[in-house]
């Protein structure tokens, strides 16, 4: 996890070997042979650090955020990190979503 800042320019974070921009989040790519950890946000934050500001790669555990869900037999669709009852279309915590 790395953090760029070119002189004035917008600061960006890098994880891997994407690039995301200051306050964007997404779900946390290790590549081969973990893959993508849904339950794993990351989010692009600015840190202060003396006259400037940088930007810095925050990750959090958001399995313990899920929704329970109101049916008898809830799935893990792919790409979400929640359990959700089937014919449920939104969920929290999908891959298209940022919190």
């Amino acid at each position: 996890m790395l953090c760029m800042d070119k002189q004035n320019e917008k600061s960006e974070c890098q994880f891997g070997k994407q690039f995301h921009e200051l306050g964007s989040s997404w779900p946390a790519d290790l590549g081969p042979p973990f893959g993508v950890m849904y339950c794993i946000r990351c989010e692009c934050v600015p840190i202060q650090k003396k006259r400037r500001i940088v930007a810095k790669v925050h990750c959090r555990n958001i399995k313990s955020e899920c929704p329970s869900p109101s049916c008898e037999e809830p799935v893990l669709s792919p790409g979400r990190c929640c359990k959700s009852c089937p014919g449920d279309v939104h969920s929290k915590y999908s891959t298209e979503q940022h919190i």
